[in-house]
């Protein structure tokens, strides 16, 4: 997992850099990536790359999204 696509109606330039938190729908504590950036866009989504993405946020967010896919 390197990468998710975020619908949003405030699309930012290309290659604008930010940080993302991810908030689990489970309440957990968010994931947060530290670095990301905007790698391609679209009228109303965009796709954002992560450059920066702790070991352990890494992870929790694989299993996030396992999670979904299995219920």
């Amino acid at each position: 997992m390197d990468s998710c696509t975020v619908e949003t109606a405030a699309i930012l330039p290309f290659g604008t850099f930010m940080g993302l938190m991810i908030t689990p729908a489970s309440d957990e504590e968010a994931i947060t990536v530290e670095t990301a950036a905007m790698c391609s866009v679209r009228s109303e989504s965009m796709r954002v790359h992560f450059l920066e993405l702790p070991s352990a946020d890494k992870v929790r967010l694989s299993q996030v999204i396992l999670s979904l896919l299995v219920n």
